[in-house]
Protein backbone atom coordinates (compact mmCIF):
# COMPACT_ATOMS: atom_id res chain seq x y z
CA UNK A 1 0.00 0.00 0.00
CA UNK A 2 1.43 3.24 -1.01
CA UNK A 3 1.81 6.29 2.06
CA UNK A 4 -0.75 8.87 1.62
CA UNK A 5 0.34 12.07 0.29
CA UNK A 6 -0.59 15.32 2.12
CA UNK A 7 -3.27 17.39 0.58
CA UNK A 8 -3.67 20.93 1.71
CA UNK A 9 -7.35 21.67 -0.17
CA UNK A 10 -8.38 18.04 2.11
CA UNK A 11 -6.79 19.16 5.19
CA UNK A 12 -8.27 22.76 5.19
CA UNK A 13 -11.59 21.44 4.36
CA UNK A 14 -11.57 18.83 7.22
CA UNK A 15 -10.39 22.22 9.41
CA UNK A 16 -13.41 24.29 8.74
CA UNK A 17 -15.79 20.90 9.10
CA UNK A 18 -14.24 20.70 12.22
CA UNK A 19 -14.89 24.42 13.13
CA UNK A 20 -18.27 24.28 12.28
CA UNK A 21 -19.14 21.46 14.25
CA UNK A 22 -18.05 23.51 17.24
CA UNK A 23 -19.82 26.10 15.63
CA UNK A 24 -22.68 23.95 15.26
CA UNK A 25 -21.95 22.91 19.11
CA UNK A 26 -22.42 26.47 20.26
CA UNK A 27 -25.71 26.96 17.98
CA UNK A 28 -27.06 23.92 19.74
CA UNK A 29 -26.31 25.15 23.10
CA UNK A 30 -27.71 29.04 22.63
CA UNK A 31 -30.57 27.24 21.36
CA UNK A 32 -31.17 24.93 24.42
CA UNK A 33 -30.07 28.22 26.84
CA UNK A 34 -32.97 30.46 24.98
CA UNK A 35 -35.71 27.24 25.81
CA UNK A 36 -35.69 27.32 21.78
CA UNK A 37 -35.95 23.72 21.35
CA UNK A 38 -39.49 23.25 20.16
CA UNK A 39 -39.78 27.24 19.03
CA UNK A 40 -40.24 25.07 15.45
CA UNK A 41 -42.54 22.24 15.85
CA UNK A 42 -42.33 20.21 13.20
CA UNK A 43 -39.10 18.17 11.82
CA UNK A 44 -37.53 18.06 8.83
CA UNK A 45 -39.45 21.01 7.70
CA UNK A 46 -39.99 24.04 10.05
CA UNK A 47 -44.03 25.44 9.93
CA UNK A 48 -44.52 23.02 6.59
CA UNK A 49 -42.18 25.40 5.05
CA UNK A 50 -37.89 25.74 4.28
CA UNK A 51 -37.63 29.08 5.41
CA UNK A 52 -39.81 30.16 8.79
CA UNK A 53 -40.74 33.34 9.76
CA UNK A 54 -37.34 34.93 11.25
CA UNK A 55 -38.65 35.68 14.51
CA UNK A 56 -38.25 34.73 18.48
CA UNK A 57 -36.72 31.56 19.24
CA UNK A 58 -36.89 30.35 15.55
CA UNK A 59 -33.73 32.39 14.74
CA UNK A 60 -31.56 30.00 17.14
CA UNK A 61 -33.64 26.78 16.33
CA UNK A 62 -33.56 27.20 12.44
CA UNK A 63 -29.57 28.40 12.78
CA UNK A 64 -28.91 25.55 14.32
CA UNK A 65 -30.42 23.27 11.78
CA UNK A 66 -28.62 25.32 8.57
CA UNK A 67 -25.45 25.07 10.44
CA UNK A 68 -26.06 20.97 11.09
CA UNK A 69 -27.40 21.01 7.26
CA UNK A 70 -23.95 22.09 6.21
CA UNK A 71 -21.77 20.17 8.28
CA UNK A 72 -23.61 17.06 6.89
CA UNK A 73 -22.95 18.50 3.36
CA UNK A 74 -19.24 18.70 4.14
CA UNK A 75 -18.97 15.20 5.68
CA UNK A 76 -20.29 14.04 2.43
CA UNK A 77 -17.61 15.36 0.58
CA UNK A 78 -15.24 14.57 2.56
CA UNK A 79 -16.29 10.67 2.99
CA UNK A 80 -16.24 10.97 -1.09
CA UNK A 81 -12.49 12.45 -1.02
CA UNK A 82 -11.39 9.82 1.40
CA UNK A 83 -12.20 7.47 -0.42
CA UNK A 84 -11.11 8.34 -4.05
CA UNK A 85 -7.79 9.68 -2.53
CA UNK A 86 -6.78 7.88 0.63
CA UNK A 87 -4.87 4.33 0.72
CA UNK A 88 -5.20 4.09 3.63
CA UNK A 89 -8.41 1.66 4.30
CA UNK A 90 -8.95 2.70 8.15
CA UNK A 91 -9.43 6.78 7.18
CA UNK A 92 -11.98 5.53 4.40
CA UNK A 93 -13.82 3.60 6.70
CA UNK A 94 -13.28 7.12 9.24
CA UNK A 95 -14.68 9.65 6.46
CA UNK A 96 -18.25 6.89 5.92
CA UNK A 97 -18.61 6.63 10.04
CA UNK A 98 -18.40 10.83 10.04
CA UNK A 99 -21.44 10.91 7.24
CA UNK A 100 -23.16 8.00 9.19
CA UNK A 101 -22.75 10.41 12.32
CA UNK A 102 -24.37 12.63 10.84
CA UNK A 103 -27.38 10.77 10.48
CA UNK A 104 -27.68 9.87 13.75
CA UNK A 105 -27.29 13.19 14.93
CA UNK A 106 -29.97 14.05 12.77
CA UNK A 107 -32.70 11.54 13.64
CA UNK A 108 -32.03 12.21 16.96
CA UNK A 109 -32.17 15.98 16.89
CA UNK A 110 -35.87 15.22 15.15
CA UNK A 111 -36.79 12.80 17.79
CA UNK A 112 -36.10 15.65 20.41
CA UNK A 113 -38.78 17.82 18.56
CA UNK A 114 -41.35 15.44 17.63
CA UNK A 115 -41.11 13.80 21.33
CA UNK A 116 -40.78 17.19 22.84
CA UNK A 117 -37.07 17.31 24.25
CA UNK A 118 -37.27 14.16 26.48
CA UNK A 119 -34.00 14.53 29.23
CA UNK A 120 -32.06 11.10 27.79
CA UNK A 121 -32.61 12.29 23.97
CA UNK A 122 -31.64 15.45 24.80
CA UNK A 123 -28.98 14.41 26.22
CA UNK A 124 -27.96 11.67 23.70
CA UNK A 125 -27.71 14.51 21.32
CA UNK A 126 -25.54 16.88 22.90
CA UNK A 127 -23.24 14.10 23.87
CA UNK A 128 -23.22 12.43 20.07
CA UNK A 129 -22.74 15.81 19.40
CA UNK A 130 -19.39 15.97 20.98
CA UNK A 131 -17.99 12.41 19.34
CA UNK A 132 -18.77 13.73 16.44
CA UNK A 133 -16.23 16.51 17.20
CA UNK A 134 -13.76 13.96 18.31
CA UNK A 135 -13.96 12.37 14.79
CA UNK A 136 -13.79 15.80 12.87
CA UNK A 137 -10.63 16.57 14.65
CA UNK A 138 -9.06 13.27 14.28
CA UNK A 139 -9.43 13.39 10.70
CA UNK A 140 -8.06 16.90 10.94
CA UNK A 141 -4.89 15.48 12.07
CA UNK A 142 -4.64 12.69 10.27
CA UNK A 143 -4.82 14.08 6.88
CA UNK A 144 -1.94 17.00 8.44
CA UNK A 145 1.76 17.88 6.91
CA UNK A 146 2.67 16.31 10.79
CA UNK A 147 1.08 13.54 11.36
CA UNK A 148 2.29 12.00 7.52
CA UNK A 149 5.99 13.53 8.14
CA UNK A 150 8.33 11.34 9.79
CA UNK A 151 9.05 11.82 13.47
CA UNK A 152 11.39 10.04 15.33
CA UNK A 153 9.66 8.39 18.35
CA UNK A 154 10.60 8.73 21.63
CA UNK A 155 10.58 6.46 24.99
CA UNK A 156 7.88 6.09 27.09
CA UNK A 157 8.81 3.75 30.19
CA UNK A 158 7.10 4.45 32.68
CA UNK A 159 3.62 3.69 33.87
CA UNK A 160 0.93 4.61 33.51
CA UNK A 161 1.89 5.22 30.21
CA UNK A 162 1.33 9.27 28.71
CA UNK A 163 -0.98 7.47 26.37
CA UNK A 164 -2.92 5.90 29.06
CA UNK A 165 -3.15 8.89 31.15
CA UNK A 166 -4.48 10.74 27.77
CA UNK A 167 -7.02 8.45 26.49
CA UNK A 168 -8.32 8.41 29.95
CA UNK A 169 -8.62 12.06 30.42
CA UNK A 170 -10.33 12.14 27.04
CA UNK A 171 -12.80 9.39 28.07
CA UNK A 172 -13.73 11.64 31.39
CA UNK A 173 -14.10 14.84 29.97
CA UNK A 174 -16.60 13.31 27.82
CA UNK A 175 -18.51 11.92 30.25
CA UNK A 176 -18.32 15.08 32.40
CA UNK A 177 -19.95 16.81 29.43
CA UNK A 178 -22.70 13.83 29.49
CA UNK A 179 -23.12 14.57 33.10
CA UNK A 180 -23.06 18.35 32.47
CA UNK A 181 -25.79 17.62 29.46
CA UNK A 182 -28.31 15.53 32.15
CA UNK A 183 -28.15 18.07 34.44
CA UNK A 184 -28.94 21.20 32.13
CA UNK A 185 -31.60 19.69 30.84
CA UNK A 186 -32.71 18.19 34.45
CA UNK A 187 -32.23 14.91 34.44
CA UNK A 188 -29.54 14.87 36.99
CA UNK A 189 -28.97 17.04 39.88
CA UNK A 190 -25.35 18.91 39.86
CA UNK A 191 -23.48 16.99 41.93
CA UNK A 192 -22.47 13.89 39.79
CA UNK A 193 -21.45 17.11 37.34
CA UNK A 194 -19.30 18.71 40.23
CA UNK A 195 -17.57 15.51 40.95
CA UNK A 196 -17.10 14.45 37.50
CA UNK A 197 -15.24 17.83 37.46
CA UNK A 198 -12.74 16.90 40.08
CA UNK A 199 -12.15 13.86 38.28
CA UNK A 200 -11.46 15.43 35.21
CA UNK A 201 -9.06 18.34 36.95
CA UNK A 202 -6.71 15.66 38.32
CA UNK A 203 -6.20 14.17 35.72
CA UNK A 204 -5.66 16.83 33.46
CA UNK A 205 -2.97 18.33 36.17
CA UNK A 206 -1.63 14.57 36.28
CA UNK A 207 -0.95 14.17 32.54
CA UNK A 208 0.56 17.76 32.34
CA UNK A 209 2.52 17.46 34.86
CA UNK A 210 3.96 13.68 33.80
CA UNK A 211 4.01 15.42 29.94
CA UNK A 212 6.55 18.24 31.42
CA UNK A 213 8.61 15.67 33.83
CA UNK A 214 9.03 13.57 30.88
CA UNK A 215 9.38 15.23 27.99
CA UNK A 216 9.31 18.26 28.76
CA UNK A 217 12.38 19.42 26.25
CA UNK A 218 10.24 18.53 23.45
CA UNK A 219 8.37 22.17 22.43
CA UNK A 220 5.66 19.95 20.72
CA UNK A 221 4.82 17.98 23.80
CA UNK A 222 5.68 20.93 26.47
CA UNK A 223 3.27 23.92 25.26
CA UNK A 224 0.86 20.94 24.70
CA UNK A 225 0.79 20.53 28.32
CA UNK A 226 0.71 24.58 29.31
CA UNK A 227 -2.19 24.62 26.74
CA UNK A 228 -4.02 22.17 28.75
CA UNK A 229 -3.47 23.95 32.25
CA UNK A 230 -5.03 27.18 31.31
CA UNK A 231 -7.92 25.50 29.12
CA UNK A 232 -8.74 23.93 32.55
CA UNK A 233 -8.56 26.81 34.79
CA UNK A 234 -10.94 28.60 32.08
CA UNK A 235 -13.43 26.53 32.16
CA UNK A 236 -13.45 25.49 35.76
CA UNK A 237 -13.81 29.60 36.36
CA UNK A 238 -16.61 29.35 33.89
CA UNK A 239 -18.17 26.35 35.60
CA UNK A 240 -18.05 28.14 39.31
CA UNK A 241 -19.85 31.15 37.44
CA UNK A 242 -22.42 29.57 35.78
CA UNK A 243 -23.59 27.54 38.44
CA UNK A 244 -24.09 30.85 40.98
CA UNK A 245 -25.15 33.19 38.55
CA UNK A 246 -28.20 30.40 37.74
CA UNK A 247 -28.38 30.35 41.54
CA UNK A 248 -28.78 33.77 41.59
CA UNK A 249 -31.82 33.72 39.02
CA UNK A 250 -33.51 30.55 39.16
CA UNK A 251 -37.00 32.86 40.28
CA UNK A 252 -36.33 34.89 36.88
CA UNK A 253 -39.26 34.12 34.40
CA UNK A 254 -36.79 33.68 31.58
CA UNK A 255 -33.23 32.76 31.93
CA UNK A 256 -31.14 36.34 31.78
CA UNK A 257 -28.80 37.22 28.96
CA UNK A 258 -25.64 36.68 31.69
CA UNK A 259 -26.76 33.36 32.28
CA UNK A 260 -27.22 32.17 28.99
CA UNK A 261 -23.85 33.62 28.07
CA UNK A 262 -21.95 31.80 30.32
CA UNK A 263 -23.83 28.58 29.95
CA UNK A 264 -23.10 28.36 26.85
CA UNK A 265 -19.45 29.37 27.14
CA UNK A 266 -19.23 26.87 30.09
CA UNK A 267 -20.40 24.36 27.47
CA UNK A 268 -18.34 25.08 24.56
CA UNK A 269 -15.41 25.50 26.59
CA UNK A 270 -16.01 21.89 28.01
CA UNK A 271 -15.81 20.79 24.08
CA UNK A 272 -12.76 22.88 23.26
CA UNK A 273 -11.34 20.81 26.64
CA UNK A 274 -12.25 17.42 25.05
CA UNK A 275 -10.74 18.37 21.69
CA UNK A 276 -7.44 19.56 23.46
CA UNK A 277 -7.24 16.40 25.41
CA UNK A 278 -7.90 14.46 22.27
CA UNK A 279 -5.39 15.77 20.67
CA UNK A 280 -2.56 15.70 23.04
CA UNK A 281 -3.29 12.05 23.29
CA UNK A 282 -2.87 11.75 19.09
CA UNK A 283 -0.11 14.07 19.44
CA UNK A 284 1.31 11.23 21.80
CA UNK A 285 0.43 8.11 19.92
CA UNK A 286 2.86 9.88 17.10
CA UNK A 287 5.86 11.01 19.34
CA UNK A 288 6.17 8.56 21.80
CA UNK A 289 6.57 4.82 21.23
CA UNK A 290 2.99 2.87 22.06
CA UNK A 291 3.91 0.79 25.76
CA UNK A 292 1.32 -1.42 26.09
CA UNK A 293 1.45 -3.53 29.64
CA UNK A 294 5.14 -2.42 30.09
CA UNK A 295 6.19 -4.25 26.89
CA UNK A 296 9.12 -1.72 25.81
CA UNK A 297 10.70 -1.59 29.75
CA UNK A 298 10.68 -5.23 29.74
CA UNK A 299 12.14 -5.79 26.22
CA UNK A 300 14.84 -3.04 27.53
CA UNK A 301 15.86 -5.08 30.76
CA UNK A 302 16.22 -8.31 28.55
CA UNK A 303 18.83 -5.89 26.65
CA UNK A 304 21.16 -4.92 29.16
CA UNK A 305 20.89 -8.39 30.96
Amino acid sequence: MSSPAYQRPLNWLILIWSLLTLILITAGALTAGNHAGLSIPDWPLAYGKLVPPFIGGIRFEYTHRVIATLVGCISIVVAIWLQRTDPRRWMRRLGWIGVAGVIVQGILGGLTVLMYQPPWITAAHASVAQLFFLLTLGLAVFTSRGWLAEIPQREDLARPSLLTLGIGLTAAIWAQIILGAAYRHNALGVVPHMLGAVVVSVLAIWLAGQLLARHGEVAALRRPAWWLLALLLVQVGLGIWTYFVKLATLQAPQPPTERIALATLHLVGGSVLLGMAFWITLRLRRYLLVNPWGILQRQKERSLA
